[in-house]
């Protein structure tokens, strides 16, 4: 399957889930449909203000066979970047290939263990 058809398929299963929602669960529709848009928000307004930092280099999307859930994509340009995941020990950290490793298993955590 390309990764257009998975994309595709990942839409489709959303809007069905949102359908169900809006039929179901109304608050919940409601607050996910509020999420999404201010979201959306956020998106444009970064983007409308600071477009260099928005700069992706390169994105990929399967490593090896395997396509990833959550694309990576390369920021050449970065100096620094931040994430926010504090349930994780950082006191461990002993350079960059330490924080690489943290941040590999944070990604593995969320989309393996947790299938988001």
């Amino acid at each position: 399957m390309s990764y257009a058809e998975r994309k595709a398929r990942l839409k489709s299963k959303t809007e069905e889930e949102m359908k169900t929602l809006e039929e179901t669960d109304f608050d919940e529709f409601f607050e996910k449909q509020k999420a999404e848009y201010e979201q959306t928000m956020r998106n444009d307004y970064l983007q409308s203000n600071f477009p260099e930092e928005q700069k992706v280099n390169d994105v990929v999307y399967q490593l090896g066979k395997n396509y990833l859930k959550w694309p990576q994509s390369y920021h050449y340009e970065k100096n620094k970047i931040i994430v926010h995941h504090t349930a994780g020990d950082t006191s461990s950290f002993t350079g960059k290939e330490s924080v690489i490793a943290y941040l590999k298993d944070v990604y593995k955590f969320h989309t393996i263990t947790r299938g988001w």
